[in-house]
């Protein structure tokens, strides 16, 4: 483990939890990362520590048990007074989805909480996130344009304590229903990212797809109600190639956590910005 400068960390879909004045970040890294200064040979999902957001320590690793090249998108969330690690993950014979891991500490170690996908078997999924809801837990994800050619994003609730899922997933939109989305460089039209907030009585959501013109894009959509009317805003609040963001309050001010750029990869870094809706 060592010392990173912010400017130095390499890590796509980053994702802050913040603790007792510490921040924790978390976020994708693997083979593809070779050229960046913090690669090694492991994929794992890890986790690194900052007092300052500017400068960070690591990486810890939190989950390398499973022999799978895809360690995608994790995210910490404290439920219950114990810690969650949402994260992507493909074993061999499986379809890709979202796994749930659990630990008493925040840097783990964490073990599987059940060992199979939170997300169906059948889909192939990615970039599950909790929501809970008037103490109702809820898993959002996105259903991979890879199987379904226009991305769906879809919310299902779970059992009290994270282990199974009650009820079927209901799809609340696909990518083409916002207006600015385009075909990805493959032909299919991608969700990621999803990351959920509720204020006034609305449902705020913030994820990414690929513009008409190719680029990563990070957007808006919001709703009365979390299964259904969910309206695509009709531009990007950013389409510089960056995206998969979350949103954290510092020093009581709302901010849009990213990666940028989204390719070529390695130069992936954390961008840290005030976001308002």
């Amino acid at each position: 483990m060592r010392n990173y400068r912010k400017d130095e960390l390499c890590i796509r879909d980053p994702f802050i939890i913040e603790e007792n004045g510490k921040y924790y970040l978390t976020g994708s890294r693997g083979k593809g990362d070779r050229l960046s200064p913090n690669f090694d040979d492991q994929d794992a999902f890890l986790c690194y520590t900052s007092d300052d957001l500017e400068n960070f320590y690591g990486p810890y690793v939190l989950f390398d048990e499973w022999d799978s090249f895809e360690y995608w998108a994790p995210e910490i969330h404290k439920y219950n007074d114990q810690y969650y690690l949402f994260g992507t993950i493909r074993l061999e014979g499986k379809n890709r989805g979202t796994y749930i891991f659990v630990s008493k500490t925040i840097l783990g170690p964490y073990k599987p909480l059940t060992g199979e996908s939170i997300t169906p078997s059948d889909e192939v999924a990615l970039d599950g996130t909790l929501f809970v809801d008037n103490g109702v837990p809820y898993l959002i994800y996105c259903h991979e344009w890879l199987q379904v050619h226009d991305g769906g994003m879809k919310v299902v609730e779970l059992s009290l304590d994270l282990t199974h899922r009650v009820g079927e997933p209901i799809k609340i939109f696909n990518a083409t229903d916002a207006k600015w989305v385009g075909e990805n460089d493959r032909g299919g039209f991608v969700t990621d990212g999803p990351f959920v907030i509720k204020e006034d009585n609305k449902y705020k959501m913030i994820w990414s797809s690929f513009d008409k013109d190719m680029s990563y894009s990070l957007a808006v959509a919001t709703s009365d109600n979390l299964f259904k009317g969910w309206e695509q805003e009709d531009v990007t609040r950013f389409s510089d190639d960056r995206g998969h963001g979350m949103l954290i309050d510092i020093n009581n001010v709302r901010c849009l956590v990213s990666h940028k750029p989204n390719s070529p990869r390695g130069k992936e870094r954390l961008i840290i910005e005030k976001f308002d809706f």
